[in-house]
Formats: structure tokens, C-alpha cells, sequence
């Protein structure tokens, strides 16, 4: 009987997890914050959004606009709110990433005497300038689910750095690969594997990745009258890294670098005309996806080496594979993971009067982020919506 179970437990550790049907609506879940027209304040454009539904955002007041320096961001989760506020003897900040231990980095500003500093904080401690990086231009760009973050620091010479608040004593230095002496981060993994968008003298752009000891070029470098930005290259948790190259007639292409083995690539190419192809995003599932200037979004899966193009806007892929995008008002759902079936459309249960909801991002715990305006426009709330699944069927 031992034995049995014993074979029972081994065959459920090598079953694939089962993922859960479409679900079958959006429901509101928690209502973060909300403006008023009459008191002149706006949401910010840009939202943070981590598992455990905890949220950075920014509420730029009625006497500013959104170029100016923000004096302080938001931070909200089902714990509580706190303001996010520049480190001492700072004034304004930037945030530019949120993980799941609710860790925001970005960085502080100063306008007299004009100087930027490395931004870390937590609701506990608030901001700092972590240890080694330059109070006068320095900057985190990136962190990993672990703390881990990456960004440069001047101090009289330009460095890339990875730095962790598990051993905040130690600042590694970033080597680009040789003949790339220009080296811009782009996102870390889990791991801690750096991705850098590189350039050698004459100005031709390689992704590349630094495994803490030397950085190697990944995929294959643009064909002549290709052009590839920085925005387009990302890396996973897991480490497989997508970039994007834009053609010159007027297509795009889809390179995906597995981590098991960085030496090799898959190629996705779609025809245009588009005018350009971004907002580029990579799943830990080996899904990327992005957007065109068309109308579009493509998704491939390098599992299934296959590819597909659908009419729509905005969309997110998250962790486990959960792609969603919007479609003439509504919001369509696909388990991109599953690569089966077809999108199918999720009615969101907030008001749809007097436009429909703008969805601003979608969380690894399946939840989404949204804005909506009242029926006459008169508050518009950010909330956090939770998918309502079918119940199990009849055994």
C-alpha cells in the first residue's frame, strides 16, 4: 500500500497545474482612490501594480501637471495607504517599478542644488538612498521579486550597478560585453541575470545579459534598416529575454532567447504596415506580446513555436501566462499559457457611462487595475477588480 502511495505522490508532482476557465466577469474588489472634477486634481499616467493587490500611482494636483517634479506618488494596499515621499533632503521623486514585497524604486530629485540620488522604499522605512550609490546623479531602474535592483551610479565615472537590500553593503559593478561600451538596464530576473541594451562605438544596439561575472550578447543583432530601442527588450523571472525589432518595411519582429540555453533564438515575424510596434511584454509561461500603432496585438508562444495577431489595444500578459487586451470597448481574456481555444469576452461589472473602463494593468494574482468615470464625468476611480470564475461542474 506504501508503495502505491508513494507511486500516487510522484505521479501528482509531474501533473500540470490546471488553470482555471475564463472567468466570467470582473467584479470590484477594492476601490483605491478617487478624484473629483471640481478640486482640479488627475490621476498620473503611470501605475504600479504587485501581487497581494498593492498599488503606486500618483495624484497630480490642481496647480500642477504631470511634467512637473511629483512631490510625492501613493502607495495602497488591503493593509493601508501611505504617502510616498522623496528621501531627506530631497523634494520630488520618480517611481519606476513595484514587486511583490511592496518595494518601490525609482529615484530622488533635489532642484537646489540640482542633483538625483537612488530611490528604495517601503511603507516600514520609508525612502533612502541605498549604500554606494552617488547622492549627486544616481538612479535604481529595475528590481526582481527577491529585491534585487539594478541601475548606475556617477560619481566622476558612469557605472552600472546591481544592488540588494539583503547585503546593501555590496554594490557589484555590470561589465558590458567587450567592443559595447555603453550599456543601458533593461530588467533583472529572479536570478539576478541583468539585461542591457548595449551599443559599440559606431552605435549599433545588441541586447545583452550580465550573470553577475561577464555579460554575453543574446539573439541576433538588427538587419540593416532595422531598428531596435531600448523599451524593446525585456527579460522574465525566469530569465528568457524578448526583444523587438522594428523592419524597414514596415513590419516587426519577435526574437525570444530561452534562458536553458541564451546561444539560441526563435524568430516571429509579422508584416505591416505599421508605424511601429511597442509596449512589448514577457510571461515566465514563454509568452511575449505587444502592441502596433495598427490597431494590433500579437502574442507568440515559444513553447508552441506558433504566433497570432488579434484586432485590439492595451494588452498585459501576466506571470502565469493570463493575457487580456481590449477590443472596441470590450475586454478580452485568453489563457495564453493553455495556447488553445479562442479570446473570449469579460464583461467588467464597473460603470461603462460615459466610456468604457480603462484597464492600466493586470497583476500575476489575475487582477486588474482600472479607471472610470462616472456618467457625467464628474469623479473618476481608480479600482482593483477581481475575476469572478464559473463554479466547478457536477462530478
Amino acid at each position: 500500500m506504501l508503495r502505491c502511495l508513494c507511486f500516487l505522490f510522484a505521479l501528482a508532482a509531474t501533473l500540470p497545474v490546471v488553470r482555471a476557465d475564463a472567468p466570467t466577469s470582473y467584479v470590484v474588489e477594492s476601490t483605491v482612490a478617487a478624484v473629483t472634477s471640481t478640486s482640479g486634481e488627475v490621476f498620473g499616467s503611470k501605475f504600479f501594480f504587485a501581487t497581494g493587490s498593492q498599488v503606486v500611482y500618483r495624484i497630480v494636483p490642481a496647480d500642477r501637471v504631470e511634467g512637473d517634479p511629483a512631490l510625492s506618488w501613493d502607495f495602497w494596499s488591503p493593509g493601508g495607504t501611505s504617502a510616498v515621499l522623496p528621501a531627506e533632503n530631497y523634494d520630488s521623486l520618480e517611481i519606476v517599478a513595484l514587486n511583490p514585497d511592496g518595494i518601490a524604486i525609482g529615484r530622488n530629485a533635489a532642484s537646489s542644488p540640482s542633483r538625483e540620488a537612488a530611490l528604495y522604499w517601503t511603507a516600514a522605512e520609508g525612502a533612502i538612498v541605498p549604500e554606494g550609490f552617488d547622492g549627486g546623479f544616481s538612479g535604481l531602474k529595475t528590481i526582481n521579486a527577491t529585491g534585487a535592483a539594478a541601475g548606475f551610479t556617477d560619481g566622476g565615472s558612469y557605472r552600472s550597478v546591481r544592488w540588494s537590500a539583503a547585503d546593501p553593503t555590496t554594490l557589484e559593478i555590470i561589465t558590458p560585453p567587450t567592443g559595447f561600451p555603453g550599456a543601458q538596464i533593461q530588467g533583472v530576473s529572479d536570478s539576478g541575470d541583468v539585461l542591457l541594451f548595449v551599443t559599440d562605438p559606431s552605435g549599433n544596439p545588441r541586447a545583452a545579459v550580465w550573470n553577475g561575472d561577464t555579460s554575453t550578447l543574446v539573439g541576433p543583432p538588427p538587419d540593416p534598416g532595422e531598428t531596435f530601442f531600448p523599451s524593446n527588450c525585456v527579460i522574465n523571472g525566469v530569465g528568457d529575454v524578448a526583444i523587438l525589432f522594428f523592419t524597414d518595411g514596415g513590419g516587426y519582429r519577435i526574437i525570444f532567447v530561452p534562458a536553458a540555453d541564451r546561444t539560441t533564438f526563435q524568430i516571429f515575424s509579422f508584416p505591416g504596415p505599421v508605424t511601429g510596434a511597442f509596449t512589448l511584454q514577457i510571461s515566465d509561461a514563454g509568452i511575449a506580446s505587444c502592441q502596433t500603432s495598427a490597431g494590433t496585438v500579437s502574442i507568440v508562444s515559444s513553447p508552441r513555436a506558433q504566433q497570432f495577431t488579434f484586432s485590439g489595444y492595451s494588452p498585459f500578459v501576466n506571470a502565469g501566462g493570463e493575457f487580456i487586451y481590449g477590443s472596441q470597448g470590450v475586454l478580452f481574456y485568453w489563457d495564453a499559457a493553455a495556447w488553445t481555444g479562442n479570446p473570449v469576452p469579460v464583461p467588467l461589472a464597473v460603470p461603462s457611462a460615459p466610456s468604457a473602463p480603462t484597464v492600466v494593468g493586470f497583476n500575476d494574482d489575475g487582477r486588474l487595475l482600472t479607471l472610470s468615470d462616472n456618467a457625467n464625468r464628474t469623479v473618476r476611480t481608480l479600482a482593483i477588480l477581481a475575476p469572478a470564475v464559473p463554479p466547478p461542474a457536477p462530478p
